[in-house]
């Protein structure tokens, strides 16, 4: 029987601070600017940004496995029949607000374990909200988890141009009229 270790505070401290330096530095510079500009934004040290993450993968994996627990926990708070649309607003507001990092989402390899499991817990997440909004009456009935999948990553598809957040909206607006329900 082995027994898992509660995570010390001064090293979940220095996760977030590390994921929120990341976070705002790959927002206001790109996703390619030097890991160094994290490392000072952080305040830590070189060590331990390489030591929990050694590479900007696994930077970047981090930062998308933070985001799809703040994307349940959203969903968490509306009721059943809501949760869908609501997820789907918040993911959209997310590549809004940070084109940059919602971009430096598709570095990452398709394939690459950990954002394997993080799509799938989401995809997993996503079930009971769908079953809850085809009840309702609310989305298509033929609308399926992989519809979802592809639903949430076109959302996020960044539009870094003048008139981004613009065309971020009719994004979403096309795409809802999609999903809703047409009798």
């Amino acid at each position: 029987m082995s027994r898992q270790r509660a995570e010390r505070s001064d090293v979940r401290r220095h996760r977030e601070a590390i994921l929120d330096a990341a976070a705002r530095v790959f927002s206001e510079h790109g996703v390619h600017v030097s890991l160094d500009a994290i490392v000072e934004a952080s305040g830590l040290s070189k060590g331990t940004l390489y030591r929990r993450y050694p590479d900007r993968i696994a930077l970047l994996v981090a930062l998308f496995n933070r985001e799809v627990d703040a994307v349940c926990r959203f969903g968490d708070t509306l009721p059943p029949h809501e949760a869908l649309m609501g997820m789907l607003g918040y993911v959209a507001d997310t590549a809004r607000r940070s084109p940059a990092l919602a971009d430096g989402w598709r570095m990452v390899p398709t394939h690459h374990p950990e954002y394997v499991q993080a799509r799938d817990r989401l995809a997993e997440r996503l079930a009971g909200p769908l079953e809850a909004a085809k009840a309702s009456g609310l989305v298509r009935g033929d609308l399926a988890i992989g519809d979802l999948v592809l639903a949430f990553r076109l959302v996020a598809i960044p539009v870094m141009s003048a008139e981004g957040e613009a065309l971020a909206e009719r994004t979403l607006d096309l795409l809802l009229r999609g999903l809703l329900r047409h009798d």
